[in-house]
């Protein structure tokens, strides 16, 4: 017996429903027909939208960003500039790495 032939049939049975071979043959072929097309109308389930991948990595970087504060040797600046008496360096600060925040 095929599957959804058995699972309207015992539906029927179950809630007493009363219905011709023909009655049941046609309900049987719109459930079959509606369970093949389920993917087309819905989509896969099993397959992950990209965009809502894509905004949950982009939400997760931004929370980092929002948890960083500026950094205390270079005050957010990201190099450090030593002043001399005839010259001045600039270097990336060793403390970030020239990023600025920690």
């Amino acid at each position: 017996m095929e599957y959804w032939d058995e699972v309207i049939r015992e539906s029927f049975d179950e809630t007493g429903i009363n219905a011709t071979e023909d009655q049941i043959r046609f309900v049987v072929d719109a459930v079959k027909g509606s369970h093949e097309m389920y993917s087309e109308c819905h989509g896969y389930l099993d397959i992950p939208n990209p965009l809502e991948e894509e905004n949950k990595k982009l939400k997760k970087e931004l929370d980092e960003e929002k948890n960083k504060s500026n950094c205390p040797k270079c005050r957010g600046k990201g190099h450090i500039t030593t002043p001399g008496p005839y010259h001045s360096a600039t270097s990336v600060c060793f403390f970030c790495n020239g990023e600025g925040r920690l």
